[in-house]
């Protein structure tokens, strides 16, 4: 797109960004950002877009309808790294591009990841409460490094948490449709089915795209593989988890504590999950340190020029 392109910005932390704001400003004479902080969404979403070639989008649903509403838009640039919100068949029908960096965030993502491994497995949330409610009680948690990790997901995000992984010295499992086996060779991973990896983990992290072989995929039956007394962490998607599942085996004991960055639904509705006094949950943060927004917003504003046909990227869904 040419400068003189018209630009509409949903997501809200780019919109609030000064360095992302004026970069963008520098490539493009006519930009709308989203300065009333809004969650934009169907008819909300239409006409905060409607008039515009482009738009920076992060988790707003992009569907065939709202497409449909918008006949000028020429180029998404995606904010992130998840496409599970974007209609790619229906971009691709209505010649709609997209601008999109895998694995920007990826570091980020790791990193809370090993936070969230360490806060629940050594109940540091349990041992914060207990100073603040005036008790000085010592809390036993186990050792990362006497565990078993199992990743479900080794792309970018699952490869940067075998890196932060590594000193620890903890045994660490795999699972991935892809076959890095490069990668698991030089870091001496033992790659192994879906259900041997859950039965033989303590830690079971997540970092997969949401779609429909993964949606659920920790339902009833998976939880009933978790070896007595393990962890689960979900920094991916919130639909990977069947959380009336999760919350059963947290009150039977199967699970001895959960972390979670992402819910199904978010804001949460029901308070028993992220109520549960072996539940830490975050509000979906993984990718947004400092770092990574600048990364991901940069990324964005060079897919708006820097895009391809959004069928390209239908095997990332």
């Amino acid at each position: 797109m040419n400068r003189c392109a018209k630009v509409a910005v949903c997501s809200r932390s780019f919109s609030m960004n000064p360095v992302l704001r004026q970069e963008l400003l520098n490539e493009f004479d006519y930009v709308t950002f989203n300065d009333q902080g809004s969650s934009l969404s169907g008819n909300e979403l239409v006409n905060f877009l409607q008039g515009h070639d482009g738009a920076i989008i992060a988790l707003e649903v992009i569907s065939r309808d709202i497409l449909a509403a918008l006949p000028n838009l020429k180029v998404i640039g995606k904010y992130g790294v998840g496409l599970d919100k974007l209609d790619l068949q229906a971009m691709e029908d209505q010649g709609v591009r997209l601008g999109w960096t895998p694995g920007v965030n990826a570091q980020a993502v790791a990193e809370l990841t090993l936070g969230l491994a360490l806060n629940i497995i050594r109940k540091i949330p349990q041992g914060y409460r207990s100073v603040q409610d005036g008790r000085w009680q010592q809390i036993k948690g186990r050792q990362l490094s006497s565990l078993t990790f199992g990743l479900i997901g080794c792309g970018h995000v699952g490869k940067a948490v075998v890196n932060l992984l590594k000193p620890f010295g903890c045994q660490i499992l795999v699972n991935d449709i892809e076959d890095y086996a490069d990668f698991y060779l030089k870091n001496e991973l033992e790659r192994v089915s879906l259900e041997s990896l859950i039965s033989q983990s303590d830690v079971v992290s997540l970092h997969v795209p949401l779609n429909d072989s993964t949606r659920l995929m920790i339902n009833e039956r998976a939880v009933g593989l978790f070896k007595p007394g393990s962890y689960l962490i979900n920094t991916a998607r919130g639909g990977l988890v069947d959380e009336c599942a999760a919350l059963r085996a947290l009150n039977s004991g199967r699970l001895a504590a959960a972390a979670f960055d992402v819910l199904e639904i978010e804001p949460p509705v029901s308070a028993d999950l992220i109520q549960h006094p072996n539940v830490f949950v975050t509000p979906h943060i993984a990718g947004s340190s400092e770092e990574a927004i600048l990364a991901m917003g940069r990324a964005a504003i060079k897919g708006l020029s820097n895009h391809q046909p959004a069928g390209a990227f239908s095997k990332y869904q």
